[in-house]
């Protein structure tokens, strides 16, 4: 069995408790990133809906998008390290008559995952709570459990944002010296016209050792944060070829803006979402996502 971290556990005590008040989050009106996400995974699907059969959901919550997911007939598995979100999720399958659905109570790293299995895994707001070595071996369980030509996707907090954000994230970018090379991966994300070109550019900034963050809403000491082509770099080495990036949470002035006039935040917010796959449009993002295929 996987050996949880402290990170790990403080996560776990959260959304244990936290548990049913989370789909009243996720269907809040306001400032939603995670309806955001999964509207990606949805436009996804979507896009891909001939070679899409199998799916795996990796830490399903309550199984929101894992019930609309199935109710489009496609077999799709959801699991979650939460015993109190399973429960709910499983509650959430019959009330829906979610048919090809499956819920398991389960880590990703005791999953027993069986290999060439799934067209499309895919992971909302995961990778911030596990470390980077997890992040590799996550990475390697994802590989195996897909399909050749099958589809990863990812969320990302977004470590660029550190740029704009104006407050102790910058202030510790700054103190670590990395404030050039941020903005120097920012600037090209603007010059890029698709994924396609950002992939020949690279970019080095080291990865973030922090072992505590300033508080960002949520009851862990530590969410991991990437750059985009940070990112990019660990996936390829991995056997994964990224083929789309968009923004998540696009913010069109900085957080402390948000704190005080929150529904100017949101309206603005939600305009610029209108256009999530303006390249340009990430540095200034809170999060993205990464869809990526794996090739062998």
């Amino acid at each position: 069995m996987h050996k949880q971290t402290k990170q790990q556990q403080e996560t776990l005590e959260y959304f244990t408790k936290y548990a049913k008040k989370w789909r009243r989050k996720v269907d809040s009106p306001i400032d939603n990133t995670i309806k955001q996400r999964d509207n990606y995974i949805l436009n996804i699907i979507k896009q891909n809906k001939s070679q899409i059969k199998n799916i795996l959901d990796i830490g399903c919550g309550n199984g929101g998008l894992t019930c609309i997911i199935s109710k489009k007939g496609i077999n799709i598995t959801g699991i979650d390290f939460s015993k109190e979100m399973i429960k709910i999720a499983k509650n959430n399958s019959k009330k829906y008559k979610c048919k090809t659905v499956t819920f398991e109570h389960y880590s990703i790293f005791d999953f027993p995952v069986q290999s060439n299995t799934y067209d499309l895994v895919f992971a909302n707001g995961f990778i911030e709570y596990i470390s980077f070595k997890e992040l590799i071996q996550f990475l390697k369980i994802c590989f195996k459990s897909l399909k050749n030509g099958g589809l990863l996707i990812i969320s990302s907090r977004n470590r660029l944002f550190n740029l704009f954000s104006l407050n102790e994230f910058t202030k510790r970018e700054i103190k670590a010296g990395t404030i050039k090379s941020l903005l120097y991966e920012s600037t090209l994300l603007a010059s890029c016209r698709n994924t396609k070109q950002l992939l020949k550019n690279k970019v080095g900034i080291p990865t973030s050792k922090d072992k505590k963050q300033p508080y960002t809403g949520i009851d862990v000491s530590i969410r991991y944060q990437y750059t985009p082509l940070q990112l990019i770099k660990i996936l390829q080495s991995k056997g994964f070829i990224p083929v789309d990036i968009s923004p998540v949470h696009i913010h069109g002035s900085p957080p402390i803006f948000k704190k005080n006039h929150l529904n100017i935040h949101n309206y603005i917010s939600c305009l610029l979402q209108n256009y999530p796959n303006h390249l340009s449009l990430i540095p200034f993002a809170s999060s993205f996502m990464i869809c990526s295929k794996k090739v062998i």
